[in-house]
């Protein structure tokens, strides 16, 4: 999939939107449900202390708190409907613009390169350019791991580098 995300990602030019449900399984009227009862059970706790959330860390617990604008000091009782919204949104669908790649192209998915159809298997040579070989990631290939790319790597330049060998011999 994270492929195909890629290749999505590039047609849009790393210009989206991402949205995050920092608590999976959990819709907004669940966490809904889970602040309405805090109100009681965790009445007089701040809001800072995360009684509702164990698996949210703290820092980002914290950072949610600073983007819906409330004062971590407020205690559960104390917070109003509009707040409790604000926060449930952010933890269920929290979006952040996309703008582009990382400035430090720490980006590792590839996809595309030279089409299977136009590679002979057997030696790793173009159709269209004789004496011209692919290996690894030029080549339109992709697996579900990251192990799938390298032995796929690993075993094109074999393939490759064997039959470059074998045409030097020859010649």
């Amino acid at each position: 999939m994270s492929a195909w995300a890629a290749e999505w990602l590039n047609q849009k030019n790393y210009l989206t939107e991402v949205s995050i449900n920092f608590l999976p399984g959990f819709n907004h009227d669940k966490v809904l449900e889970k602040f309405t009862e805090s109100k009681i059970y965790y009445a007089k706790t701040n809001l800072v202390t995360n009684k509702l959330f164990s698996n949210i860390p703290n820092r980002l617990w914290e950072r949610l708190i600073d983007c819906a604008n409330i004062d971590a000091q407020i205690q559960y009782a104390q917070l109003s409907k509009k707040q409790i919204n604000t926060l449930v949104n952010l933890l269920v669908d929290f979006r952040i613009k996309m703008s582009g790649k990382t400035t430090f192209k720490e980006e590792f998915v590839t996809c595309g390169g030279v089409h299977l159809t136009e590679i002979n298997m057997k030696t790793m040579e173009s159709k269209k350019i004789p004496n011209l070989f692919f290996a690894g990631e030029v080549i339109n290939v992709d697996g579900i791991t990251g192990g799938f790319n390298f032995q796929a790597a690993w075993s094109t330049a074999m393939i490759a580098a064997r039959n470059i060998a074998s045409k030097c011999n020859n010649s």
